[in-house]
């Protein structure tokens, strides 16, 4: 490739990127302080639970990055949403056996913040 091309070629990339960056905007950011509890699943091969967020009727991620150890039935965690942000958090636990078979999700619980 000639000298020119590869200039022109780094030229447009680079106004392509500050194209972008202008589009994009900066989005603040809250963090807000939250706590699960759960009544405790009585089946004597529980290992721990996971706490799930749901989002418009989806279960979308884990929130805790390690198990909550059974019989623990509290969870305090943060999240980081944004300042407009104004839906309310919603929230659902999974109870896992011994042998890592996951229950199905809770009734889900929403609050407002």
């Amino acid at each position: 490739m000639k000298k020119s091309h590869f200039l022109l070629v780094i030229l447009a990339f680079f106004f392509l990127a500050l194209v972008s960056c202008k589009t994009i905007g900066v989005v603040s950011h809250k963090t807000v302080k939250l706590k699960a509890v759960w009544n405790p699943n009585t089946e004597p091969d529980i290992s721990h639970y996971n706490l799930y967020r749901v989002h418009r009727g989806g279960y979308h991620g884990l929130i805790n990055k390690r198990p909550i150890r059974h019989p623990t039935t509290t969870y305090a965690f943060k999240l980081r949403m944004p300042k407009d942000f104004e839906e309310p958090l919603c929230f659902a636990v999974t109870a896992v056996d011994k042998v890592r078979h996951e229950s199905d999700f809770s009734e889900v619980v929403c609050v407002d913040k």
